[in-house]
């Protein structure tokens, strides 16, 4: 996978440049890069995973590194919420201030999306200004979503919160389905 961000040791540093709040330039994570062998080797070891009845799961960006392993690794399923159609369809104005030349990813989820083999599960609000529906909605279009799940009034980062009991309902009746 292209990424923006390269691990060049094994333990490293990132900040999030996810400015949907207030203090994010505060925030920050450790990253521990693992070649993918050795994660499906740790995976396999889990005990208390069943390898057979995997589902991944992707919020916004996390919605192409899920497509991403989907594409590579035996899972069941995919659940997205709030996935965009391609990094550079992305609209400009919540990113005015970075110049133009800056994003040389396309992160393209619809033809992602599109060669999945397994269901997937598309939950997006339909008053997401970073990511707007319509992103969504190609998304699980290409995918041929089983479950396409437009959360009125909710923006980027609240479709769980203002989704409730309908959101946490229809993604565990699909993932009792798909994962059976």
């Amino acid at each position: 996978m292209n990424l923006l961000y390269e691990p060049r040791r094994i333990r490293d540093e990132i900040a999030c440049a996810q400015l949907c709040g207030m203090g994010h330039y505060r925030m920050g994570a450790r990253v521990t890069a693992h070649p993918p062998e050795e994660f499906d080797t740790w995976l396999a070891a889990q005990p208390e995973v069943d390898s057979g009845r995997v589902a991944v799961y992707g919020r916004s960006l996390g919605g192409a590194v899920a497509l991403y392993l989907a594409a590579r690794h035996p899972v069941r399923a995919v659940v997205l919420d709030s996935p965009f159609s391609s990094a550079r369809a992305l609209p400009r104005r919540p990113y005015w201030f970075l110049p133009s030349g800056l994003v040389h990813l396309s992160m393209d989820n619809v033809a992602r999306a599109r060669a999945l083999a397994v269901p997937l599960f598309v939950a997006h609000g339909t008053a997401d200004r970073i990511a707007p529906i319509g992103m969504g909605r190609a998304v699980a279009e290409a995918g041929r979503a089983r479950t396409f799940l437009a959360i009125e009034g909710a923006g980027h980062n609240d479709t769980y919160d203002l989704g409730d009991a309908r959101y946490r309902d229809a993604m565990r009746a699909f993932l009792r389905d798909a994962l059976r």
